[in-house]
């Protein structure tokens, strides 16, 4: 490579020894949102990582632009999370990951070494278990906090379909994939329960944490 301020998929592939990395643009120009792609791949499939439990998720609401991809959220999430990717700052003050930003040459260097070797990375210690948490619950007990707080509100994450041929009464149907795109879809007011429903409980987990990440202070999973 010729050019050091910038670099191409194929060429970070490289930098990892990433065999049989998937994806098809190789040779375009490697963005953040995609060397985190890559990289939440690689230390899953190649070295064998665990992911970082979602309940820890919202350390990474700082990131203002963590709901702007929403297939890439868990990649920003991980790679944020266990600090093999560091966020930017914005002229205004914001801290984002800068999805769309292209990656230079030294920056990937570095990702790939902390990548690789994990006492290289510096993973964040901001999630303060003082911090409001998810809590789980079942169904019956949901039903009876929603009668007991009118405003409580019920969100079932599941497709249209499965929702229409049966649902809690109360519900609001917000399938997973659209929630993740705006997590305000919860509700104006932050101080309210807010319990998310979904068939095995893993995208009210998700769900659950997301919203605890924008501020709601009381979120329940059914599981």
């Amino acid at each position: 490579m010729t050019d050091k301020a910038g670099i191409t998929v194929r060429e970070f592939i490289r930098l990892l020894d990433y065999k049989d990395a998937p994806g098809e643009s190789f040779d375009a120009v490697l963005t953040r949102s995609e060397a985190a792609k890559l990289v939440h791949g690689f230390i899953k499939k190649v070295i064998g990582e665990e992911d970082v439990d979602v309940s820890l998720w919202h350390a990474a609401g700082v990131l203002k632009d963590l709901y702007d991809c929403r297939v890439c959220v868990a990649d920003i999430a991980e790679v944020y999370l266990k600090g093999i990717m560091t966020p930017l700052v914005t002229k205004s003050g914001d801290i984002v990951f800068a999805l769309k930003e292209p990656v230079s040459y030294e920056e990937a260097k570095s990702i790939a070494a902390k990548t690789l070797d994990a006492s290289k990375r510096t993973p964040v210690k901001a999630f303060d278990l003082s911090l409001n948490t998810l809590k789980t619950t079942d169904k019956e007990t949901a039903l009876s906090l929603i009668t007991q707080n009118e405003r409580a509100v019920l969100i079932d994450l599941r497709m249209p379909a499965d929702f229409e041929a049966g649902h809690m009464k109360g519900a609001v149907n917000i399938p997973l994939q659209e929630y993740v795109k705006n997590p305000y879809l919860a509700g104006e007011r932050k101080d309210v329960p807010v319990i998310f429903f979904c068939e095995k409980g893993y995208k009210s987990e998700i769900a659950g944490n997301l919203a605890l990440s924008m501020g709601y202070k009381d979120c329940y999973a059914i599981v």
